[in-house]
């Protein structure tokens, strides 16, 4: 019973992501029947060096307000299917030029909301470790800000009244501007 319970372990895995990073590269073991769940989160799996068994891989693929990437080998068979609302699933891999792949076929059925599920062949920067500034995914614009007292260089410019006999900077202009409490007598 025990070597039972075991090898149904092999059979399947789960790989969650909410409000996290998941990634697999190098080498890794991807079972039979693998779920990916990914909500509010990016997830990315390099498949070149992966090892599987079996005629197929099954691999379930939810993916909400998320990014989910799975890189394979050239000549990878690929069935994709799915469901996709306000969202993409993509496949594009390229025909193997020398070999197949060494990995069986990968049937993928991926649910998408909101979200991004792309499989693909391997891009020249999936094989050097993405610094911190190019794991972002869009370009950030930075916008220069004025110094302090100076105005914004773009947008309205709001300018707004001190009274005269308020002075900003010392607490005791504060303090005698302060109410009493209810109550008290003076």
């Amino acid at each position: 019973m025990a070597d039972e319970v075991q090898s149904d372990e092999v059979e399947s895995s789960r790989i969650i992501s909410v409000l996290a990073e998941s990634k697999r590269r190098d080498r890794w073991t991807v079972a039979p029947r693998t779920s990916m769940f990914t909500v509010l989160a990016r997830s990315f799996f390099d498949f070149r060096k992966a090892e599987a068994t079996g005629d197929t891989v099954e691999i379930n693929v939810v993916c909400v307000f998320g990014k989910v990437t799975l890189v394979v080998p050239e000549g990878t068979d690929v069935e994709l299917s799915g469901m996709s609302f306000l969202a993409s699933a993509t496949s594009e891999v390229a025909v193997a030029d020398k070999e197949p792949s060494h990995l069986p076929k990968l049937v993928i059925v991926g649910h998408t909301v909101f979200g991004k599920l792309r499989v693909r062949t391997p891009l020249p920067e999936d094989d050097r470790a993405p610094s911190v500034v190019e794991s972002i995914d869009e370009p950030v614009a930075v916008e220069p800000v004025g110094a302090v007292g100076e105005p914004f260089s773009q947008g309205p410019k709001a300018e707004v009244e001190v009274p005269e006999d308020v002075d900003a900077f010392e607490p005791t202009a504060v303090a005698e501007r302060t109410p009493e409490p209810v109550g008290s007598s003076a």
